[in-house]
């Protein structure tokens, strides 16, 4: 039952505390970080979460997105209303122009990006 391979992990806003590395290295596990992030969860539309974009899609790249938050009524994160709209145009332009999207594990099995950590045999404690 379940997933069988281990799942990487992403420290929220991207908090890498000193002590981190070291657990995920027992865990056997990824620590992922992205390489673009256009702030969707602060913006007010689509246009701008595209003009974020701008420049910063590259091959190997981590698109930081968010797909909502947990609260019903909205009232810490907004909607995510313009990441939805956004995310159309961003597969729409960028396939025009040759690149693929792909899974994490897809990514990780291609070769590590210049942004993560994996586990390394033999690390000892900070």
């Amino acid at each position: 039952l379940g997933y069988g391979e281990a799942i990487p992990f992403r420290p929220p806003y991207g908090h890498n505390r000193w002590f981190l590395p070291w657990v995920l290295n027992q865990m056997q596990r990824a620590n992922i970080f992205w390489s673009i992030d256009p702030k969707d969860w602060e913006a007010k539309s689509a246009e701008v979460i595209l003009s974020r974009l701008q420049g910063k899609i590259h091959a190997g790249g981590i698109l930081l997105l968010h797909d909502g938050d947990a609260l019903p009524n909205r009232l810490v994160y907004g909607t995510r209303a313009p990441t939805v709209e956004a995310l159309g145009a961003i597969l729409d332009t960028y396939l025009a122009q040759g690149y693929r999207f792909v899974t994490l594990s897809e990514l990780m099995a291609a070769g590590p990006p210049a942004l993560w950590d994996r586990p390394r045999s033999g690390a000892t404690a900070p």
